[in-house]
Protein backbone atom coordinates (compact mmCIF):
# COMPACT_ATOMS: atom_id res chain seq x y z
CA UNK A 1 0.00 0.00 0.00
CA UNK A 2 2.78 1.88 -0.20
CA UNK A 3 2.08 3.16 -3.35
CA UNK A 4 -1.06 3.98 -4.51
CA UNK A 5 -2.22 5.40 -7.63
CA UNK A 6 -5.77 6.01 -9.13
CA UNK A 7 -7.29 6.96 -12.23
CA UNK A 8 -9.49 10.23 -12.32
CA UNK A 9 -12.08 8.67 -13.83
CA UNK A 10 -12.08 6.50 -10.60
CA UNK A 11 -12.38 8.92 -7.76
CA UNK A 12 -11.62 7.27 -4.14
CA UNK A 13 -14.67 6.22 -2.43
CA UNK A 14 -15.62 4.04 -0.33
CA UNK A 15 -17.33 2.05 -2.78
CA UNK A 16 -14.17 2.28 -4.75
CA UNK A 17 -12.05 -1.14 -6.58
CA UNK A 18 -9.36 0.40 -5.19
CA UNK A 19 -7.95 -1.36 -2.34
CA UNK A 20 -9.01 0.64 1.14
CA UNK A 21 -8.91 -0.53 4.95
CA UNK A 22 -11.70 0.66 6.84
CA UNK A 23 -11.15 2.44 10.76
CA UNK A 24 -12.38 0.13 13.66
CA UNK A 25 -11.82 0.88 17.11
CA UNK A 26 -9.10 -2.47 17.30
CA UNK A 27 -5.58 -1.50 17.77
CA UNK A 28 -2.12 -3.33 16.25
CA UNK A 29 1.37 -3.02 18.26
CA UNK A 30 4.20 -2.83 15.95
CA UNK A 31 7.54 -2.81 16.89
CA UNK A 32 9.49 -1.48 14.00
CA UNK A 33 10.66 2.26 13.08
CA UNK A 34 8.37 3.61 10.32
CA UNK A 35 10.75 3.47 7.10
CA UNK A 36 8.07 6.16 5.44
CA UNK A 37 5.93 8.17 7.25
CA UNK A 38 2.43 8.47 6.37
CA UNK A 39 -0.87 10.25 5.67
CA UNK A 40 -3.95 9.50 4.10
CA UNK A 41 -5.37 9.98 0.75
CA UNK A 42 -8.61 12.11 0.01
CA UNK A 43 -11.44 10.09 1.24
CA UNK A 44 -15.57 10.54 0.73
CA UNK A 45 -17.85 8.65 2.90
CA UNK A 46 -21.44 7.55 2.05
CA UNK A 47 -22.77 6.54 5.59
CA UNK A 48 -24.12 9.22 7.64
CA UNK A 49 -23.05 6.45 10.91
CA UNK A 50 -19.50 6.24 9.38
CA UNK A 51 -17.07 7.85 12.18
CA UNK A 52 -15.26 11.32 10.32
CA UNK A 53 -12.34 11.25 8.11
CA UNK A 54 -10.86 13.48 10.59
CA UNK A 55 -11.03 10.78 13.41
CA UNK A 56 -9.66 8.44 10.92
CA UNK A 57 -6.28 10.18 10.39
CA UNK A 58 -6.45 11.10 14.05
CA UNK A 59 -6.32 7.52 14.43
CA UNK A 60 -3.11 6.56 11.95
CA UNK A 61 -1.27 9.93 13.22
CA UNK A 62 -0.99 7.75 16.77
CA UNK A 63 -0.18 4.66 14.84
CA UNK A 64 2.56 6.35 12.86
CA UNK A 65 3.48 8.05 16.10
CA UNK A 66 4.38 5.02 17.75
CA UNK A 67 6.68 3.70 15.19
CA UNK A 68 4.54 1.31 13.05
CA UNK A 69 5.50 1.00 9.19
CA UNK A 70 2.77 2.20 6.61
CA UNK A 71 1.90 -1.74 6.52
CA UNK A 72 1.48 -1.93 10.26
CA UNK A 73 -1.10 0.93 10.03
CA UNK A 74 -3.35 -0.52 7.07
CA UNK A 75 -3.62 -3.71 9.36
CA UNK A 76 -4.32 -2.05 11.96
CA UNK A 77 -7.28 -0.48 10.42
CA UNK A 78 -9.64 -3.32 10.35
CA UNK A 79 -13.32 -3.42 8.67
CA UNK A 80 -15.78 -2.23 10.92
CA UNK A 81 -18.33 -1.35 8.48
CA UNK A 82 -18.24 2.23 9.12
CA UNK A 83 -18.29 3.02 5.38
CA UNK A 84 -15.36 5.15 5.48
CA UNK A 85 -12.96 4.47 3.27
CA UNK A 86 -9.06 5.18 3.70
CA UNK A 87 -6.00 4.77 1.65
CA UNK A 88 -2.56 4.98 3.38
CA UNK A 89 0.31 6.89 0.64
CA UNK A 90 3.76 7.68 1.82
CA UNK A 91 4.62 11.38 2.80
CA UNK A 92 7.10 12.66 1.51
CA UNK A 93 9.36 14.49 4.16
CA UNK A 94 8.20 14.86 7.63
CA UNK A 95 6.55 12.33 10.31
CA UNK A 96 5.83 15.49 12.69
CA UNK A 97 1.73 16.22 12.52
CA UNK A 98 1.08 19.28 10.33
CA UNK A 99 -1.65 21.94 11.03
CA UNK A 100 -5.10 20.81 10.84
CA UNK A 101 -8.18 22.30 10.69
CA UNK A 102 -10.64 23.15 13.39
CA UNK A 103 -13.87 20.98 12.80
CA UNK A 104 -16.81 21.97 14.88
CA UNK A 105 -19.58 18.98 14.94
CA UNK A 106 -23.41 19.62 14.77
CA UNK A 107 -25.84 17.17 14.50
CA UNK A 108 -26.77 18.91 10.88
CA UNK A 109 -23.41 19.90 9.28
CA UNK A 110 -19.15 19.68 9.81
CA UNK A 111 -18.25 23.63 10.14
CA UNK A 112 -14.42 24.37 9.25
CA UNK A 113 -11.98 27.21 11.36
CA UNK A 114 -8.73 28.01 10.96
CA UNK A 115 -6.33 26.65 13.93
CA UNK A 116 -3.72 29.68 14.23
CA UNK A 117 -4.41 32.96 16.86
CA UNK A 118 -3.37 34.60 13.64
CA UNK A 119 -7.18 34.62 12.50
CA UNK A 120 -8.68 37.23 14.31
CA UNK A 121 -11.97 37.19 11.86
CA UNK A 122 -13.07 38.95 9.19
CA UNK A 123 -13.81 42.43 9.41
CA UNK A 124 -13.66 45.43 11.69
CA UNK A 125 -16.79 47.17 10.40
CA UNK A 126 -16.42 51.06 12.29
CA UNK A 127 -13.04 50.86 10.66
CA UNK A 128 -13.61 50.07 6.88
CA UNK A 129 -16.72 52.31 6.77
CA UNK A 130 -15.42 54.75 4.73
CA UNK A 131 -14.08 52.69 2.65
CA UNK A 132 -17.29 50.63 1.34
CA UNK A 133 -19.11 53.54 0.31
CA UNK A 134 -15.29 55.44 -1.44
CA UNK A 135 -14.67 52.34 -3.94
CA UNK A 136 -11.52 52.71 -6.01
CA UNK A 137 -11.97 54.99 -9.32
CA UNK A 138 -12.64 52.97 -12.30
CA UNK A 139 -10.06 53.36 -14.73
CA UNK A 140 -10.75 53.94 -18.32
CA UNK A 141 -9.92 51.31 -21.15
CA UNK A 142 -7.12 53.08 -22.35
CA UNK A 143 -5.23 53.14 -18.75
CA UNK A 144 -6.00 49.52 -18.02
CA UNK A 145 -4.88 48.17 -21.56
CA UNK A 146 -1.35 50.43 -20.98
CA UNK A 147 -0.94 48.62 -17.24
CA UNK A 148 -2.78 45.37 -17.79
CA UNK A 149 -1.98 44.28 -21.15
CA UNK A 150 -4.27 41.11 -22.65
CA UNK A 151 -2.21 38.70 -24.46
CA UNK A 152 -4.17 36.13 -26.85
CA UNK A 153 -3.17 32.70 -26.49
CA UNK A 154 -3.48 29.19 -28.63
CA UNK A 155 -4.10 25.87 -27.19
CA UNK A 156 -1.19 24.93 -29.30
CA UNK A 157 1.07 27.74 -27.25
CA UNK A 158 0.22 26.10 -23.95
CA UNK A 159 1.29 22.81 -24.78
CA UNK A 160 3.98 23.35 -27.04
CA UNK A 161 6.73 22.59 -23.65
CA UNK A 162 5.96 20.83 -20.28
CA UNK A 163 6.28 22.75 -17.42
CA UNK A 164 4.65 25.89 -18.41
CA UNK A 165 2.33 28.82 -16.67
CA UNK A 166 0.09 30.73 -18.35
CA UNK A 167 -1.79 33.32 -16.22
CA UNK A 168 -5.61 33.37 -17.21
CA UNK A 169 -6.53 36.49 -14.77
CA UNK A 170 -7.41 36.29 -10.87
CA UNK A 171 -6.29 33.15 -9.66
CA UNK A 172 -6.75 31.23 -12.60
CA UNK A 173 -3.73 29.67 -13.89
CA UNK A 174 -2.91 27.26 -16.64
CA UNK A 175 -0.09 24.67 -15.79
CA UNK A 176 1.47 22.03 -17.55
CA UNK A 177 3.55 19.48 -15.45
CA UNK A 178 4.57 15.91 -16.45
CA UNK A 179 2.35 16.11 -19.74
CA UNK A 180 -0.98 16.94 -17.57
CA UNK A 181 -3.04 20.19 -18.42
CA UNK A 182 -4.23 21.78 -15.01
CA UNK A 183 -6.78 24.74 -14.60
CA UNK A 184 -6.81 26.08 -11.09
CA UNK A 185 -9.78 28.10 -9.46
CA UNK A 186 -11.45 28.56 -13.46
CA UNK A 187 -13.08 31.83 -13.89
CA UNK A 188 -14.00 32.91 -17.40
CA UNK A 189 -17.02 34.72 -16.50
CA UNK A 190 -18.00 37.83 -17.32
CA UNK A 191 -19.47 38.86 -13.93
CA UNK A 192 -19.01 37.26 -9.94
CA UNK A 193 -21.71 35.63 -8.22
CA UNK A 194 -25.08 37.37 -8.53
CA UNK A 195 -25.50 40.03 -11.14
CA UNK A 196 -27.85 41.98 -9.22
CA UNK A 197 -26.40 44.23 -6.93
CA UNK A 198 -23.73 46.40 -8.71
CA UNK A 199 -19.86 46.71 -9.57
CA UNK A 200 -18.38 47.12 -6.35
CA UNK A 201 -20.41 43.83 -4.40
CA UNK A 202 -22.13 40.63 -5.91
CA UNK A 203 -21.97 40.97 -9.77
CA UNK A 204 -18.80 42.72 -10.04
CA UNK A 205 -17.77 43.36 -14.17
CA UNK A 206 -14.79 41.61 -14.94
CA UNK A 207 -12.33 44.44 -16.04
CA UNK A 208 -9.82 42.26 -18.27
CA UNK A 209 -10.86 39.63 -20.39
CA UNK A 210 -9.42 36.40 -20.54
CA UNK A 211 -7.08 35.53 -23.35
CA UNK A 212 -8.46 32.59 -24.60
CA UNK A 213 -12.19 31.18 -23.94
CA UNK A 214 -13.11 27.73 -22.36
CA UNK A 215 -14.17 26.33 -25.65
CA UNK A 216 -10.58 26.71 -26.92
CA UNK A 217 -8.76 25.33 -24.47
CA UNK A 218 -6.50 22.43 -24.65
CA UNK A 219 -7.81 19.10 -23.36
CA UNK A 220 -7.85 19.69 -19.54
CA UNK A 221 -7.21 16.79 -17.05
CA UNK A 222 -7.77 18.30 -13.74
CA UNK A 223 -9.09 21.26 -12.35
CA UNK A 224 -7.60 22.69 -8.91
CA UNK A 225 -10.35 24.29 -6.43
CA UNK A 226 -8.99 26.42 -3.37
CA UNK A 227 -12.16 26.79 -2.00
CA UNK A 228 -15.69 27.80 -3.10
CA UNK A 229 -16.29 31.60 -3.05
CA UNK A 230 -17.58 33.67 -6.18
CA UNK A 231 -14.57 34.89 -7.53
CA UNK A 232 -12.82 31.54 -7.49
CA UNK A 233 -15.56 29.01 -8.04
CA UNK A 234 -18.08 29.81 -11.37
CA UNK A 235 -20.87 26.87 -11.59
CA UNK A 236 -21.23 27.96 -14.99
CA UNK A 237 -17.48 27.37 -15.74
CA UNK A 238 -17.41 24.40 -14.35
CA UNK A 239 -19.74 22.75 -15.91
CA UNK A 240 -18.80 23.69 -19.10
CA UNK A 241 -15.27 22.15 -18.49
CA UNK A 242 -16.79 19.37 -17.41
CA UNK A 243 -18.93 19.42 -20.75
CA UNK A 244 -15.98 19.80 -22.83
CA UNK A 245 -13.06 17.50 -21.08
CA UNK A 246 -14.80 15.58 -17.99
CA UNK A 247 -11.76 16.90 -15.95
CA UNK A 248 -11.14 15.57 -12.72
CA UNK A 249 -11.77 18.26 -9.58
CA UNK A 250 -9.90 17.66 -6.91
CA UNK A 251 -11.88 20.38 -4.13
CA UNK A 252 -11.57 20.84 -0.54
CA UNK A 253 -14.08 18.55 2.16
CA UNK A 254 -17.40 19.79 2.12
CA UNK A 255 -17.91 20.49 -1.89
CA UNK A 256 -18.37 17.55 -3.31
CA UNK A 257 -22.18 17.52 -2.80
CA UNK A 258 -22.46 21.50 -4.40
CA UNK A 259 -20.56 19.88 -7.60
CA UNK A 260 -23.23 16.80 -7.15
CA UNK A 261 -25.81 19.33 -7.64
CA UNK A 262 -24.52 20.24 -11.02
CA UNK A 263 -24.53 16.65 -11.81
CA UNK A 264 -20.40 16.74 -12.00
CA UNK A 265 -19.24 13.33 -10.76
CA UNK A 266 -15.44 13.32 -11.76
CA UNK A 267 -14.46 14.96 -8.17
CA UNK A 268 -12.39 14.05 -5.02
CA UNK A 269 -12.56 15.90 -1.96
CA UNK A 270 -9.49 16.33 -0.10
CA UNK A 271 -8.39 17.35 4.26
CA UNK A 272 -5.39 19.46 4.06
CA UNK A 273 -2.20 16.97 3.43
CA UNK A 274 -4.35 14.61 1.62
CA UNK A 275 -2.62 13.57 -1.27
CA UNK A 276 -3.45 12.29 -5.09
CA UNK A 277 -1.24 10.42 -7.40
CA UNK A 278 -2.29 11.03 -11.47
CA UNK A 279 -2.28 7.60 -12.85
CA UNK A 280 0.21 6.93 -15.85
CA UNK A 281 1.73 10.13 -14.53
CA UNK A 282 4.40 11.08 -12.22
CA UNK A 283 2.22 13.78 -10.77
CA UNK A 284 1.68 13.50 -7.27
CA UNK A 285 -1.02 16.39 -5.67
CA UNK A 286 -1.38 17.30 -2.15
CA UNK A 287 -4.20 19.90 -0.23
CA UNK A 288 -1.96 22.44 1.80
CA UNK A 289 -3.79 24.62 4.46
CA UNK A 290 -4.53 28.38 3.92
CA UNK A 291 -5.97 31.03 6.23
CA UNK A 292 -9.06 31.82 4.69
CA UNK A 293 -13.30 31.02 5.19
CA UNK A 294 -15.38 29.79 2.61
CA UNK A 295 -19.06 30.52 1.60
CA UNK A 296 -21.56 31.19 -1.50
CA UNK A 297 -24.10 32.59 0.33
CA UNK A 298 -25.53 34.02 4.26
CA UNK A 299 -26.66 30.41 4.70
CA UNK A 300 -23.19 28.34 4.27
CA UNK A 301 -20.47 30.17 6.13
CA UNK A 302 -17.55 27.60 6.40
CA UNK A 303 -19.48 24.39 5.40
CA UNK A 304 -16.48 23.77 3.00
CA UNK A 305 -13.38 23.78 3.32
CA UNK A 306 -9.92 25.75 2.07
CA UNK A 307 -6.55 25.53 1.18
CA UNK A 308 -3.69 25.46 -1.80
CA UNK A 309 -2.01 23.00 -3.48
CA UNK A 310 1.57 21.48 -4.21
CA UNK A 311 2.29 19.25 -7.56
CA UNK A 312 5.17 17.33 -7.57
CA UNK A 313 6.59 13.90 -8.12
CA UNK A 314 8.41 11.21 -6.45
CA UNK A 315 10.78 10.97 -9.27
CA UNK A 316 10.85 14.33 -10.51
CA UNK A 317 12.27 17.81 -8.96
CA UNK A 318 10.06 19.73 -10.35
CA UNK A 319 7.55 21.67 -8.13
CA UNK A 320 4.90 23.56 -8.31
CA UNK A 321 3.19 25.98 -5.33
CA UNK A 322 -0.22 27.42 -5.26
CA UNK A 323 -1.28 28.91 -2.31
CA UNK A 324 -4.90 29.55 -2.80
CA UNK A 325 -6.38 32.76 -0.79
CA UNK A 326 -4.56 32.81 2.38
CA UNK A 327 -4.01 35.20 5.43
CA UNK A 328 -0.39 35.35 6.84
CA UNK A 329 0.12 32.54 9.66
CA UNK A 330 2.41 29.88 10.48
CA UNK A 331 1.82 27.21 8.36
CA UNK A 332 4.57 28.45 5.31
CA UNK A 333 7.14 26.44 7.01
CA UNK A 334 5.21 23.60 6.90
CA UNK A 335 4.54 23.68 3.46
CA UNK A 336 7.63 24.35 3.21
CA UNK A 337 9.05 20.66 4.03
CA UNK A 338 7.31 19.73 0.53
CA UNK A 339 9.76 22.22 -1.37
CA UNK A 340 11.81 24.03 -2.19
CA UNK A 341 9.37 24.84 -4.90
CA UNK A 342 10.15 25.93 -8.55
CA UNK A 343 7.36 28.39 -8.97
CA UNK A 344 4.87 29.37 -6.61
CA UNK A 345 1.33 31.37 -7.41
CA UNK A 346 0.92 33.38 -4.81
CA UNK A 347 -1.62 36.37 -3.97
CA UNK A 348 -0.79 39.54 -4.16
CA UNK A 349 -4.22 41.49 -3.35
CA UNK A 350 -6.68 42.80 -2.49
CA UNK A 351 -3.49 44.70 -0.72
CA UNK A 352 -6.30 47.33 0.74
CA UNK A 353 -7.89 48.29 3.76
CA UNK A 354 -5.22 46.14 5.33
CA UNK A 355 -7.19 45.92 8.52
CA UNK A 356 -9.91 44.27 7.46
CA UNK A 357 -7.75 42.45 4.27
CA UNK A 358 -5.16 40.97 6.71
CA UNK A 359 -6.69 38.06 8.22
CA UNK A 360 -7.65 36.51 5.05
CA UNK A 361 -5.93 38.49 1.82
CA UNK A 362 -1.85 38.70 2.34
CA UNK A 363 -0.81 42.18 0.91
CA UNK A 364 2.87 42.71 -0.48
CA UNK A 365 4.75 42.63 2.67
CA UNK A 366 2.88 39.35 3.41
CA UNK A 367 3.23 37.80 0.37
CA UNK A 368 7.26 38.10 0.61
CA UNK A 369 7.25 36.50 3.61
CA UNK A 370 5.26 33.98 2.30
CA UNK A 371 7.94 33.45 -0.85
CA UNK A 372 10.61 33.28 1.35
CA UNK A 373 9.07 30.92 3.76
CA UNK A 374 8.54 28.14 1.04
CA UNK A 375 11.64 28.58 0.08
CA UNK A 376 10.12 29.63 -3.82
CA UNK A 377 12.78 29.91 -6.32
CA UNK A 378 10.73 31.77 -8.39
CA UNK A 379 7.24 33.38 -7.49
CA UNK A 380 4.69 34.79 -9.75
CA UNK A 381 1.44 37.24 -8.09
CA UNK A 382 -2.20 35.96 -8.71
CA UNK A 383 -5.14 37.42 -7.03
CA UNK A 384 -5.46 40.96 -9.04
CA UNK A 385 -5.57 42.70 -11.92
CA UNK A 386 -9.19 40.91 -13.41
CA UNK A 387 -12.04 42.79 -10.86
CA UNK A 388 -11.83 45.28 -8.89
CA UNK A 389 -11.53 44.13 -4.93
CA UNK A 390 -10.91 45.88 -1.67
CA UNK A 391 -9.54 49.60 -1.94
CA UNK A 392 -6.81 48.32 -4.43
CA UNK A 393 -6.29 50.51 -8.03
CA UNK A 394 -6.08 48.17 -10.95
CA UNK A 395 -3.89 50.09 -12.40
CA UNK A 396 -1.46 50.33 -9.56
CA UNK A 397 -1.41 47.23 -7.94
CA UNK A 398 1.99 46.28 -10.41
CA UNK A 399 3.93 49.27 -10.04
CA UNK A 400 3.25 49.08 -6.33
CA UNK A 401 4.24 45.23 -5.49
CA UNK A 402 7.44 45.72 -7.82
CA UNK A 403 8.18 48.54 -5.79
CA UNK A 404 7.89 46.12 -2.42
CA UNK A 405 9.80 43.82 -4.09
CA UNK A 406 12.61 46.17 -5.07
CA UNK A 407 12.80 47.59 -1.27
CA UNK A 408 13.32 44.32 0.00
CA UNK A 409 15.86 43.28 -2.13
CA UNK A 410 13.22 40.56 -3.77
CA UNK A 411 14.47 39.71 -7.71
CA UNK A 412 12.50 36.21 -8.22
CA UNK A 413 8.84 37.47 -7.45
CA UNK A 414 7.38 38.67 -10.20
CA UNK A 415 4.16 39.31 -12.03
CA UNK A 416 3.06 38.04 -15.72
CA UNK A 417 1.11 39.92 -18.11
CA UNK A 418 -2.46 38.19 -18.96
CA UNK A 419 -2.21 35.45 -21.52
CA UNK A 420 1.85 35.84 -20.67
CA UNK A 421 3.71 32.02 -21.67
CA UNK A 422 6.11 30.97 -19.16
CA UNK A 423 8.57 28.15 -18.90
CA UNK A 424 9.21 27.69 -14.98
CA UNK A 425 11.26 24.43 -15.05
CA UNK A 426 13.92 23.53 -17.97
Amino acid sequence: MDDVRHHPTDPMTSSSPTTTTSLSSSSSSCAAPPTTTTTTTATTSTSSSALSVGEAETAIATATGTGCSSAAVASALTSSGSGIGVVVVPHLVSSVRKSMPVEIKTALHTTYANPWDTWTGLIDREKIMGWMFKPPVKPTEAQLDAVLPVKPVTAAELTAHDFTVCWIGHSTVFLRIFGVNILTDPLFAQRLGLDIIGEYKIGRKRARQPPISLNNLPKIDIVLISHNHQDHLDSGNVSTLAGLFNPLFLVPRGLTSWFMSLRITNVLEFNWWNSYYHSGTPLKITFVPAQHWSGRALVDYNLALWGGWVLSSNTHPAKVYYAGDTGYCPVFPEIASLGPFDLSLIPIGPNEPRVSMKTQHVGFEDAIKIHEEVNSRQSVGVHWGTWSMGADSLTQVKAQFAAECGRKGVTNFTTLDIGQVWHFYT
